[in-house]
Protein backbone atom coordinates (compact mmCIF):
# COMPACT_ATOMS: atom_id res chain seq x y z
CA UNK A 1 0.00 0.00 0.00
CA UNK A 2 2.82 2.38 0.85
CA UNK A 3 4.41 1.70 -2.54
CA UNK A 4 1.16 2.47 -4.39
CA UNK A 5 0.74 5.73 -2.49
CA UNK A 6 4.37 6.61 -3.21
CA UNK A 7 3.72 6.06 -6.92
CA UNK A 8 0.63 8.31 -6.81
CA UNK A 9 2.62 11.00 -5.03
CA UNK A 10 5.37 10.74 -7.64
CA UNK A 11 2.85 11.18 -10.47
CA UNK A 12 1.13 14.14 -8.77
CA UNK A 13 2.05 17.59 -10.03
CA UNK A 14 1.01 19.32 -6.81
CA UNK A 15 2.48 18.95 -3.34
CA UNK A 16 -0.23 17.24 -1.24
CA UNK A 17 -1.22 18.51 2.18
CA UNK A 18 -1.77 16.24 5.17
CA UNK A 19 -4.12 17.29 8.02
CA UNK A 20 -1.83 18.29 10.91
CA UNK A 21 -4.60 17.91 13.50
CA UNK A 22 -5.00 14.26 12.51
CA UNK A 23 -1.26 13.62 12.43
CA UNK A 24 -0.85 14.96 15.98
CA UNK A 25 -3.09 12.23 17.35
CA UNK A 26 -0.78 9.83 19.12
CA UNK A 27 -1.82 6.77 17.09
CA UNK A 28 -1.01 8.46 13.74
CA UNK A 29 2.09 10.20 15.07
CA UNK A 30 3.47 6.87 16.32
CA UNK A 31 2.66 5.23 12.99
CA UNK A 32 4.65 7.80 11.02
CA UNK A 33 7.63 7.47 13.34
CA UNK A 34 7.49 3.67 13.03
CA UNK A 35 7.32 3.90 9.24
CA UNK A 36 10.25 6.31 9.24
CA UNK A 37 12.35 3.64 10.97
CA UNK A 38 11.78 1.16 8.14
CA UNK A 39 11.20 3.57 5.23
CA UNK A 40 13.34 6.64 5.99
CA UNK A 41 13.27 7.85 2.35
CA UNK A 42 9.52 7.50 1.81
CA UNK A 43 8.07 10.72 0.44
CA UNK A 44 4.77 10.12 2.23
CA UNK A 45 6.48 9.51 5.57
CA UNK A 46 8.69 12.55 5.21
CA UNK A 47 5.67 14.61 4.20
CA UNK A 48 3.88 13.58 7.40
CA UNK A 49 6.89 14.30 9.57
CA UNK A 50 7.38 17.63 7.81
CA UNK A 51 3.80 18.61 8.63
CA UNK A 52 4.39 17.71 12.28
CA UNK A 53 7.68 19.64 12.33
CA UNK A 54 6.02 22.74 10.90
CA UNK A 55 3.50 22.55 13.74
CA UNK A 56 6.36 22.62 16.26
CA UNK A 57 7.08 18.92 16.83
CA UNK A 58 10.78 18.91 17.70
CA UNK A 59 11.09 15.12 17.51
CA UNK A 60 9.73 15.15 13.97
CA UNK A 61 12.17 17.90 13.03
CA UNK A 62 15.05 15.87 14.48
CA UNK A 63 13.94 12.77 12.54
CA UNK A 64 14.03 14.78 9.32
CA UNK A 65 17.52 16.00 10.12
CA UNK A 66 16.41 19.58 10.88
CA UNK A 67 17.86 20.68 14.21
CA UNK A 68 15.16 20.80 16.86
CA UNK A 69 16.77 23.88 18.40
CA UNK A 70 16.75 25.70 15.05
CA UNK A 71 13.10 24.80 14.48
CA UNK A 72 11.99 25.92 17.91
CA UNK A 73 14.04 29.11 17.72
CA UNK A 74 12.39 29.95 14.39
CA UNK A 75 8.85 29.21 15.56
CA UNK A 76 9.34 30.91 18.94
CA UNK A 77 10.79 33.93 17.17
CA UNK A 78 7.80 34.11 14.85
CA UNK A 79 5.38 33.78 17.78
CA UNK A 80 7.21 36.48 19.76
CA UNK A 81 7.17 38.84 16.80
CA UNK A 82 3.47 38.15 16.25
CA UNK A 83 2.75 38.80 19.90
CA UNK A 84 4.62 42.09 19.84
CA UNK A 85 2.51 43.09 16.86
CA UNK A 86 -0.66 42.13 18.74
CA UNK A 87 -1.33 39.09 16.58
CA UNK A 88 -4.24 36.93 17.68
CA UNK A 89 -3.48 33.34 18.59
CA UNK A 90 0.32 33.76 18.83
CA UNK A 91 0.31 32.82 22.50
CA UNK A 92 -1.71 29.67 21.88
CA UNK A 93 0.65 28.59 19.09
CA UNK A 94 3.64 29.11 21.37
CA UNK A 95 2.05 27.00 24.10
CA UNK A 96 1.20 24.25 21.62
CA UNK A 97 4.81 24.25 20.47
CA UNK A 98 6.32 24.24 23.96
CA UNK A 99 4.14 21.45 25.35
CA UNK A 100 4.17 18.99 22.43
CA UNK A 101 6.68 16.67 24.12
CA UNK A 102 9.72 16.65 26.42
CA UNK A 103 12.10 17.76 23.67
CA UNK A 104 9.89 20.64 22.53
CA UNK A 105 9.31 21.81 26.10
CA UNK A 106 13.03 21.74 26.88
CA UNK A 107 14.07 23.64 23.75
CA UNK A 108 11.30 26.24 24.08
CA UNK A 109 12.23 26.78 27.74
CA UNK A 110 15.89 27.25 26.82
CA UNK A 111 15.06 29.72 24.03
CA UNK A 112 12.66 31.82 26.11
CA UNK A 113 14.89 31.62 29.18
CA UNK A 114 17.83 32.84 27.13
CA UNK A 115 15.81 35.71 25.66
CA UNK A 116 14.62 36.83 29.11
CA UNK A 117 18.14 36.59 30.53
CA UNK A 118 19.54 38.63 27.65
CA UNK A 119 16.80 41.24 28.03
CA UNK A 120 17.43 41.59 31.77
CA UNK A 121 21.12 42.20 31.09
CA UNK A 122 20.62 44.64 28.23
CA UNK A 123 21.85 47.61 30.33
CA UNK A 124 19.30 50.11 29.11
CA UNK A 125 19.43 49.08 25.44
CA UNK A 126 16.58 51.10 23.84
CA UNK A 127 15.70 48.07 21.72
CA UNK A 128 14.69 46.20 24.89
CA UNK A 129 11.67 48.08 26.20
CA UNK A 130 9.93 47.24 29.49
CA UNK A 131 6.97 46.06 27.42
CA UNK A 132 9.18 43.62 25.49
CA UNK A 133 10.68 42.26 28.72
CA UNK A 134 7.21 41.90 30.25
CA UNK A 135 5.95 40.02 27.20
CA UNK A 136 8.91 37.64 27.26
CA UNK A 137 8.54 36.99 30.99
CA UNK A 138 4.80 36.44 30.63
CA UNK A 139 5.35 34.00 27.75
CA UNK A 140 7.95 32.09 29.75
CA UNK A 141 5.68 31.89 32.80
CA UNK A 142 2.74 30.70 30.65
CA UNK A 143 4.90 28.06 29.01
CA UNK A 144 6.22 26.81 32.35
CA UNK A 145 2.71 26.57 33.81
CA UNK A 146 1.30 24.77 30.76
CA UNK A 147 4.24 22.36 30.58
CA UNK A 148 4.06 21.62 34.32
CA UNK A 149 0.33 20.91 33.99
CA UNK A 150 1.20 18.29 31.39
CA UNK A 151 3.88 16.74 33.58
CA UNK A 152 6.79 18.18 31.56
CA UNK A 153 9.67 19.48 33.67
CA UNK A 154 10.97 22.73 32.16
CA UNK A 155 12.30 24.49 35.25
CA UNK A 156 15.79 23.02 35.02
CA UNK A 157 16.10 24.10 31.39
CA UNK A 158 14.93 27.63 32.20
CA UNK A 159 17.55 27.92 34.92
CA UNK A 160 20.30 26.55 32.66
CA UNK A 161 19.35 29.09 29.99
CA UNK A 162 19.64 31.84 32.61
CA UNK A 163 23.22 30.86 33.40
CA UNK A 164 22.75 28.75 36.54
CA UNK A 165 25.36 25.94 36.72
CA UNK A 166 23.79 22.50 36.30
CA UNK A 167 24.75 20.88 39.61
CA UNK A 168 25.18 23.96 41.78
CA UNK A 169 23.55 24.43 45.20
CA UNK A 170 21.75 27.47 43.75
CA UNK A 171 20.18 25.27 41.05
CA UNK A 172 19.05 22.76 43.69
CA UNK A 173 17.56 25.49 45.89
CA UNK A 174 15.66 27.12 43.01
CA UNK A 175 14.33 23.76 41.83
CA UNK A 176 13.13 22.98 45.35
CA UNK A 177 11.11 26.22 45.41
CA UNK A 178 9.79 25.84 41.85
CA UNK A 179 8.68 22.24 42.19
CA UNK A 180 6.74 22.87 45.39
CA UNK A 181 5.58 26.40 44.38
CA UNK A 182 6.01 27.36 48.03
CA UNK A 183 8.69 28.51 50.41
CA UNK A 184 9.95 26.61 53.42
CA UNK A 185 12.16 28.12 56.17
CA UNK A 186 14.93 25.77 55.01
CA UNK A 187 14.70 27.13 51.44
CA UNK A 188 14.85 30.70 52.74
CA UNK A 189 17.91 29.99 54.90
CA UNK A 190 19.70 28.17 52.08
CA UNK A 191 18.89 30.85 49.49
CA UNK A 192 19.96 33.66 51.83
CA UNK A 193 23.31 31.95 52.48
CA UNK A 194 23.93 31.37 48.78
CA UNK A 195 23.17 34.90 47.59
CA UNK A 196 25.15 36.41 50.47
CA UNK A 197 28.26 34.57 49.26
CA UNK A 198 27.88 35.52 45.56
CA UNK A 199 30.61 37.48 43.83
CA UNK A 200 29.53 40.33 41.54
CA UNK A 201 29.03 38.18 38.43
CA UNK A 202 27.19 35.48 40.37
CA UNK A 203 25.02 38.14 42.02
CA UNK A 204 23.95 39.48 38.62
CA UNK A 205 22.90 35.98 37.56
CA UNK A 206 21.11 35.32 40.86
CA UNK A 207 19.16 38.58 40.63
CA UNK A 208 18.04 37.94 37.03
CA UNK A 209 16.95 34.39 37.94
CA UNK A 210 15.05 35.38 41.10
CA UNK A 211 13.24 38.15 39.22
CA UNK A 212 11.44 35.57 37.06
CA UNK A 213 7.71 35.44 37.91
CA UNK A 214 7.83 31.72 38.72
CA UNK A 215 10.35 32.36 41.53
CA UNK A 216 9.37 35.87 42.57
CA UNK A 217 5.77 34.82 43.24
CA UNK A 218 6.60 32.26 45.97
CA UNK A 219 9.19 34.64 47.44
CA UNK A 220 6.58 37.40 47.78
CA UNK A 221 3.62 35.14 48.60
CA UNK A 222 4.25 34.95 52.37
CA UNK A 223 4.13 38.76 52.59
CA UNK A 224 1.42 39.61 50.05
CA UNK A 225 -0.37 36.35 49.21
CA UNK A 226 -3.77 35.09 50.21
CA UNK A 227 -4.70 37.01 53.34
CA UNK A 228 -7.94 38.34 51.83
CA UNK A 229 -9.29 35.00 50.63
CA UNK A 230 -11.14 34.56 53.92
CA UNK A 231 -10.14 30.99 54.77
CA UNK A 232 -7.25 31.62 57.12
CA UNK A 233 -4.24 33.85 57.39
CA UNK A 234 -1.19 32.39 55.64
CA UNK A 235 1.93 31.48 57.55
CA UNK A 236 3.79 34.80 57.64
CA UNK A 237 7.54 34.34 58.20
CA UNK A 238 8.77 35.35 61.63
CA UNK A 239 12.12 36.13 63.24
CA UNK A 240 15.24 35.12 61.32
CA UNK A 241 13.25 33.67 58.42
CA UNK A 242 11.40 36.96 57.92
CA UNK A 243 14.62 38.99 58.06
CA UNK A 244 16.39 36.65 55.64
CA UNK A 245 13.49 36.76 53.16
CA UNK A 246 13.33 40.57 53.32
CA UNK A 247 17.08 40.70 52.69
CA UNK A 248 16.70 38.47 49.62
CA UNK A 249 13.82 40.52 48.23
CA UNK A 250 15.70 43.80 48.83
CA UNK A 251 18.60 42.44 46.79
CA UNK A 252 16.29 41.19 44.03
CA UNK A 253 14.49 44.54 43.86
CA UNK A 254 17.51 46.87 44.01
CA UNK A 255 20.06 44.60 42.35
CA UNK A 256 22.52 45.68 45.03
CA UNK A 257 23.97 44.49 48.31
CA UNK A 258 23.41 45.99 51.72
CA UNK A 259 25.27 49.31 52.00
CA UNK A 260 24.69 50.19 55.65
CA UNK A 261 23.35 53.61 54.63
CA UNK A 262 19.76 54.57 55.40
CA UNK A 263 19.30 55.96 51.88
CA UNK A 264 21.00 53.09 50.08
CA UNK A 265 19.03 51.35 47.33
CA UNK A 266 19.04 48.03 49.19
CA UNK A 267 17.87 49.64 52.42
CA UNK A 268 15.10 51.66 50.73
CA UNK A 269 13.81 48.56 48.94
CA UNK A 270 13.78 46.54 52.16
CA UNK A 271 11.88 49.30 53.97
CA UNK A 272 9.27 49.60 51.18
CA UNK A 273 8.66 45.84 51.04
CA UNK A 274 8.38 45.58 54.82
CA UNK A 275 5.97 48.53 55.15
CA UNK A 276 3.73 47.40 52.29
CA UNK A 277 3.57 43.81 53.57
CA UNK A 278 2.61 44.90 57.10
CA UNK A 279 -0.36 46.85 55.73
CA UNK A 280 -1.41 44.11 53.30
CA UNK A 281 -1.21 41.28 55.80
CA UNK A 282 -2.20 42.88 59.10
CA UNK A 283 -4.24 46.09 58.62
CA UNK A 284 -7.98 45.54 59.23
CA UNK A 285 -9.93 45.76 55.95
CA UNK A 286 -11.99 48.62 57.35
CA UNK A 287 -8.82 50.67 57.94
CA UNK A 288 -7.17 50.06 54.58
CA UNK A 289 -8.27 53.39 53.07
CA UNK A 290 -6.21 55.24 55.68
CA UNK A 291 -3.11 53.46 54.39
CA UNK A 292 -3.68 54.33 50.72
CA UNK A 293 -0.87 56.98 50.57
CA UNK A 294 1.62 54.50 52.03
CA UNK A 295 0.61 51.79 49.53
CA UNK A 296 0.94 54.20 46.60
CA UNK A 297 4.36 55.29 47.87
CA UNK A 298 5.73 51.77 48.32
CA UNK A 299 4.41 50.75 44.89
CA UNK A 300 7.39 52.60 43.40
CA UNK A 301 9.66 49.77 44.57
CA UNK A 302 9.91 46.96 42.00
CA UNK A 303 9.45 43.98 44.34
CA UNK A 304 6.83 45.74 46.46
CA UNK A 305 4.97 46.58 43.23
CA UNK A 306 4.83 42.92 42.22
CA UNK A 307 3.71 42.01 45.74
CA UNK A 308 0.93 44.60 45.66
CA UNK A 309 -0.32 43.18 42.35
CA UNK A 310 -0.55 39.76 44.02
CA UNK A 311 -2.36 41.35 46.98
CA UNK A 312 -4.80 43.21 44.72
CA UNK A 313 -5.59 40.00 42.83
CA UNK A 314 -6.25 38.07 46.05
CA UNK A 315 -8.40 40.86 47.48
CA UNK A 316 -10.52 41.38 44.37
CA UNK A 317 -11.03 37.64 43.93
CA UNK A 318 -12.12 37.26 47.55
CA UNK A 319 -15.06 39.65 47.04
CA UNK A 320 -16.72 37.35 44.51
CA UNK A 321 -18.62 34.09 44.84
CA UNK A 322 -16.53 31.54 46.73
CA UNK A 323 -13.94 34.10 47.78
CA UNK A 324 -14.97 34.19 51.43
CA UNK A 325 -15.14 37.99 51.89
CA UNK A 326 -18.09 40.37 51.66
CA UNK A 327 -18.18 43.00 48.93
CA UNK A 328 -16.97 46.45 49.95
CA UNK A 329 -16.88 48.78 46.94
CA UNK A 330 -14.56 51.28 48.67
CA UNK A 331 -12.04 48.58 49.57
CA UNK A 332 -12.31 47.05 46.09
CA UNK A 333 -11.72 50.50 44.58
CA UNK A 334 -8.55 50.83 46.65
CA UNK A 335 -7.34 47.45 45.40
CA UNK A 336 -7.95 48.58 41.81
CA UNK A 337 -6.25 51.92 42.40
CA UNK A 338 -3.17 50.19 43.82
CA UNK A 339 -3.16 47.75 40.90
CA UNK A 340 -3.25 50.60 38.36
CA UNK A 341 -0.59 52.53 40.29
CA UNK A 342 1.74 49.51 40.09
CA UNK A 343 1.12 49.23 36.34
CA UNK A 344 1.81 52.96 35.96
CA UNK A 345 5.01 52.85 38.01
CA UNK A 346 6.31 49.69 36.34
CA UNK A 347 5.38 49.21 32.65
CA UNK A 348 6.62 45.62 32.93
CA UNK A 349 3.65 44.93 35.23
CA UNK A 350 1.02 46.20 32.78
CA UNK A 351 0.30 42.78 31.32
CA UNK A 352 0.13 41.22 34.76
CA UNK A 353 -2.33 43.90 35.87
CA UNK A 354 -4.44 43.23 32.76
CA UNK A 355 -4.38 39.51 33.56
CA UNK A 356 -5.75 40.28 37.04
CA UNK A 357 -8.60 42.31 35.55
CA UNK A 358 -9.33 39.62 32.95
CA UNK A 359 -9.50 37.00 35.70
CA UNK A 360 -11.91 39.10 37.81
CA UNK A 361 -14.26 40.27 35.04
CA UNK A 362 -16.09 36.91 34.64
CA UNK A 363 -16.55 36.48 38.41
CA UNK A 364 -19.93 37.17 39.97
CA UNK A 365 -20.79 38.57 43.39
CA UNK A 366 -22.98 36.54 45.73
CA UNK A 367 -26.76 36.90 45.43
CA UNK A 368 -26.82 38.13 49.03
CA UNK A 369 -24.72 41.16 48.03
CA UNK A 370 -26.11 44.49 46.88
CA UNK A 371 -26.66 44.10 43.11
CA UNK A 372 -25.91 47.80 42.55
CA UNK A 373 -22.59 47.42 44.35
CA UNK A 374 -21.75 44.40 42.20
CA UNK A 375 -22.52 46.33 39.00
CA UNK A 376 -20.44 49.26 40.25
CA UNK A 377 -17.44 46.99 40.85
CA UNK A 378 -17.86 45.42 37.40
CA UNK A 379 -17.94 48.88 35.82
CA UNK A 380 -14.73 49.85 37.63
CA UNK A 381 -13.04 46.66 36.40
CA UNK A 382 -14.07 47.53 32.83
CA UNK A 383 -12.82 51.11 33.18
CA UNK A 384 -9.42 49.89 34.34
CA UNK A 385 -9.23 47.40 31.45
CA UNK A 386 -10.03 50.17 28.96
CA UNK A 387 -7.43 52.40 30.60
CA UNK A 388 -4.75 49.74 30.14
CA UNK A 389 -5.82 49.39 26.51
CA UNK A 390 -5.23 53.10 25.97
CA UNK A 391 -1.85 52.80 27.70
CA UNK A 392 -0.77 50.33 25.04
CA UNK A 393 -1.71 46.93 26.47
CA UNK A 394 -3.89 46.36 23.41
CA UNK A 395 -4.04 42.61 22.72
CA UNK A 396 -4.63 41.37 26.32
CA UNK A 397 -7.15 44.15 27.04
CA UNK A 398 -9.06 43.48 23.82
CA UNK A 399 -9.15 39.75 24.61
CA UNK A 400 -10.56 40.50 28.06
CA UNK A 401 -13.22 42.84 26.65
CA UNK A 402 -14.20 40.35 23.93
CA UNK A 403 -14.60 37.62 26.52
CA UNK A 404 -16.69 39.86 28.77
CA UNK A 405 -19.02 41.20 26.06
CA UNK A 406 -19.43 37.73 24.56
CA UNK A 407 -20.80 36.36 27.85
CA UNK A 408 -22.35 39.37 29.60
CA UNK A 409 -26.09 39.60 30.20
CA UNK A 410 -26.24 43.14 31.59
CA UNK A 411 -26.79 45.38 28.58
CA UNK A 412 -26.01 48.52 30.55
CA UNK A 413 -22.47 47.22 31.19
CA UNK A 414 -22.03 46.30 27.52
CA UNK A 415 -23.15 49.79 26.49
CA UNK A 416 -20.72 51.19 29.06
CA UNK A 417 -17.89 49.38 27.25
CA UNK A 418 -18.98 50.79 23.87
CA UNK A 419 -19.38 54.37 25.07
CA UNK A 420 -16.15 54.42 27.07
CA UNK A 421 -14.22 52.81 24.20
CA UNK A 422 -15.32 55.32 21.56
CA UNK A 423 -14.67 58.17 24.02
CA UNK A 424 -11.13 57.01 24.84
CA UNK A 425 -9.92 56.09 21.36
CA UNK A 426 -8.85 58.95 19.12
CA UNK A 427 -7.79 58.92 15.48
CA UNK A 428 -5.45 58.25 13.85
CA UNK A 429 -5.04 54.62 14.90
CA UNK A 430 -3.50 51.61 13.19
CA UNK A 431 -5.54 49.43 10.85
CA UNK A 432 -5.01 46.41 13.11
CA UNK A 433 -6.35 48.28 16.13
CA UNK A 434 -9.29 49.65 14.13
CA UNK A 435 -10.12 46.13 12.95
CA UNK A 436 -10.05 44.76 16.52
CA UNK A 437 -12.20 47.64 17.74
CA UNK A 438 -14.72 47.06 14.96
CA UNK A 439 -14.76 43.35 15.72
CA UNK A 440 -15.61 44.13 19.37
CA UNK A 441 -18.33 46.60 18.45
CA UNK A 442 -19.82 44.09 15.99
CA UNK A 443 -20.34 41.27 18.49
CA UNK A 444 -23.95 40.11 18.66
CA UNK A 445 -24.46 41.13 22.28
CA UNK A 446 -22.86 44.50 21.58
CA UNK A 447 -25.21 45.10 18.64
CA UNK A 448 -28.20 44.21 20.76
CA UNK A 449 -27.10 46.48 23.61
CA UNK A 450 -26.34 49.45 21.36
CA UNK A 451 -29.59 48.99 19.37
CA UNK A 452 -31.56 49.18 22.64
CA UNK A 453 -29.73 52.30 23.86
CA UNK A 454 -31.09 55.83 24.01
CA UNK A 455 -30.93 57.83 20.78
CA UNK A 456 -28.02 60.01 21.96
CA UNK A 457 -25.94 56.96 22.91
CA UNK A 458 -26.64 55.25 19.59
CA UNK A 459 -25.61 58.41 17.79
CA UNK A 460 -22.35 58.64 19.75
CA UNK A 461 -21.33 55.09 18.85
CA UNK A 462 -22.48 55.48 15.24
CA UNK A 463 -20.48 58.71 14.77
CA UNK A 464 -17.35 57.06 16.13
CA UNK A 465 -17.77 54.07 13.81
CA UNK A 466 -18.33 56.36 10.82
CA UNK A 467 -15.08 58.19 11.58
CA UNK A 468 -13.26 54.90 12.03
CA UNK A 469 -14.48 53.46 8.73
CA UNK A 470 -13.73 56.79 7.05
CA UNK A 471 -10.11 56.56 8.17
CA UNK A 472 -9.99 52.88 7.18
CA UNK A 473 -12.26 52.37 4.12
CA UNK A 474 -11.51 48.65 4.09
CA UNK A 475 -13.65 48.37 7.25
CA UNK A 476 -16.71 49.99 5.68
CA UNK A 477 -18.49 46.69 5.11
CA UNK A 478 -17.99 45.62 8.74
CA UNK A 479 -19.48 48.90 9.94
CA UNK A 480 -22.52 48.87 7.63
CA UNK A 481 -24.94 47.67 10.32
CA UNK A 482 -24.39 50.88 12.32
CA UNK A 483 -26.30 52.77 9.63
CA UNK A 484 -29.43 50.87 10.66
CA UNK A 485 -28.78 51.76 14.31
CA UNK A 486 -28.45 55.43 13.46
CA UNK A 487 -31.67 55.39 11.41
CA UNK A 488 -33.80 54.25 14.36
Amino acid sequence: RLESIEHALHESEQEPQLPTALLRREVWRSLFFSLHGSQPHSRLVRLGLSSLASAGDAAAAAALGEGASALVERVVGEAVAERLAGGRGAGERLLALGTADEASAAHAAVVLGGLVSAALRSDGDPAVSPELLAMLQHARAELAAAATARGLDVHRWELLASGVPAHSPFMACCLSILKSDSLSPADVASLHTLVSRCDDDELETAVSVLRSPSLLRPLLGPFFGARARGARKPDVPQGETRDALLNILAMVSSGQRKTGKSDGAWELSRKAIAEASIVCMHAPLGDLLAYAPLLFHTAADAAAGVGLVLWAHAGLTSMHVGGGASLDVDVATLHLAVLMECAGQHPALTRQACAVLAACLPLETAESEDSLAGATLKRKLLDCTLELLVRGCVAPAMEALHAFVGNATDRSLIRHVALRLVALVTLPCSEDFAREMMRLLSLTRMREAVSAAAAAQRQTVSDAVRQLSGAHPQLAEASAWFATVEAR
